[in-house]
C-alpha cells in the first residue's frame, strides 16, 4: 500500500509500524518520511502512479 502526503510525496505505508498515525476516516495524521512532518495521508492506488514511481517505491525509496 502507498500513501500520498498534503504536500504530493509519496511512500510506502508502514501498516501497523506507525504508532503515531491518527486514524481520519479514509486518511491519516502521520509522519511523513519524505519532509518528516506531521501530514494529513490518504492511500494510492497503483495504477495513479507511474512506472517509474512504482520502481522506486518498491526499490524501498520514496517517489
Amino acid at each position: 500500500m502507498y500513501m500520498r502526503c498534503s504536500k504530493g510525496h509519496v511512500f510506502p505505508s508502514n501498516v501497523g509500524k506507525n504508532l503515531f498515525a491518527l486514524h481520519l476516516g479514509p486518511r491519516k495524521y502521520q509522519m511523513c518520511p519524505v519532509c518528516h512532518s506531521f501530514r494529513i495521508t490518504a492511500r494510492v492506488r497503483p495504477q495513479d502512479l507511474t512506472d517509474e514511481q512504482v520502481r522506486r517505491l518498491e526499490g524501498g525509496g520514496t517517489a
